[in-house]
């Protein structure tokens, strides 16, 4: 994690500085410029310029699999899996989700256990994938600015135990059943493969300069047409304000302001879009605030809350149920609900 921030830390900065430099250059004195500076250079590039932290985190990650580090890693959580009633393959699967989810969500069909299989799909959006790294980094970046590779650690501790927690409630409530034994092969130990590692960081990590010319870039102009409008003058008459503020009473207990539960509403879709929300609400990244405990609270959340409508699709189509992908939703709100209000009563009484 240290990897992560460090070698990518440079060339974010340089990123952040271009971006912003053209946003000033264009300004937003019209609507097309605003639409062009806020809605487009400012909410695409708030995400783009975290691009490097992720390519460096695959690259990291390519070298533990190269190496024939993972699979030893299941093989290893195989006893710890099945206390949670799943085996060392679930822990294979789930590791896909830490590049995406609908990968680990489809890789389960591999499964040959129905229990297994649908617990482990169930409990795979509680795995950090790599559409919340953005956000992580954004908050992290704000909240924690001395303790960055510490607080992105602790935020992949916690997913790791909040799906082994889920996995242990829904084998209690929802599937019920005991594991079979694992038997797999494991590889040799190697040299990893510079060229095999670049592709696997490839291969995980395009898919966020895909989305980034198609999805964050039509949400990001959604998001600034309902900033913009009906006021553009003032944001707190704008739609986004309406929304997030006739919605902010459900998150008044967590303490999140209607930016946040806006962009939150926004990122339902894909998590990045909450990078590009905030930094369209605030007029950049640099001027966003959040204390410690704010932003700690909203990291839970946002780890925890629905699942992106791909996943949710992805849940439907591996299950071929509308109640699987249903409980998904009602179990992931309310758990990271519980634990960001655990964490805020917590914070503010310490701090």
């Amino acid at each position: 994690f240290n990897f992560t921030f460090k070698a990518s830390e440079p060339l974010v900065g340089l990123i952040e500085v271009g971006f912003q430099k053209l946003t000033d250059l264009i300004g937003s004195n019209s609507i097309f410029t605003s639409l062009i500076s806020q809605g487009i250079i400012n909410g695409v590039g708030s995400v783009i310029s975290f691009i490097p932290s992720i390519f460096a985190l695959f690259f990291a990650l390519g070298i533990m699999e190269e190496s024939g580090y993972l699979p030893r890693i299941a093989f290893l959580m195989d006893r710890a899996m099945y206390s949670l009633k799943l085996t060392g393959r679930s822990f294979m699967t789930l590791l896909l989700g830490f590049g995406c989810n609908v990968s680990s969500v489809m890789a389960a069909r591999g499964l040959t256990d129905e229990r297994e299989r649908v617990t482990t799909i169930l409990v795979s959006p509680f795995v950090s994938c790599s559409a919340r790294i953005p956000v992580y980094l954004m908050i992290i970046g704000i909240a924690f600015p001395n303790h960055k590779a510490e607080a992105f650690f602790a935020m992949y501790l916690l997913s790791i135990a909040l799906t082994a927690l889920s996995a242990r409630i829904i084998n209690k409530i929802v599937m019920k059943g005991e594991s079979i034994p694992l038997v797999m092969e494991l590889p040799r130990y190697r040299f990893p493969s510079l060229s095999n590692v670049a592709t696997y960081m490839w291969n995980r990590g395009k898919h966020f300069l895909q989305k980034a010319g198609t999805i964050i870039l039509v949400a990001s102009v959604v998001v600034w047409v309902l900033i913009y409008f009906p006021d553009p003058t003032n944001i707190e008459n704008s739609f986004a304000a309406m929304i997030g503020k006739g919605l902010q009473f459900i998150f008044a207990p967590l303490g999140f302001q209607w930016q946040t539960v806006s962009a939150l509403i926004f990122g339902s879709v894909a998590k990045e879009i909450i990078v590009s929300s905030f930094a369209q609400f605030y007029g950049g990244v640099g001027n966003i605030v959040l204390d410690p405990v704010a932003a700690s609270a909203l990291m839970v959340f946002i780890l925890g809350y629905i699942p992106c409508f791909a996943t949710l699709a992805a849940i439907k189509s591996e299950t071929n149920s509308l109640k699987y992908p249903v409980i998904s939703v009602v179990y992931s709100l309310s758990i990271s609900y519980i634990l960001a209000l655990l964490v805020s009563i917590v914070g503010r009484v310490i701090v």
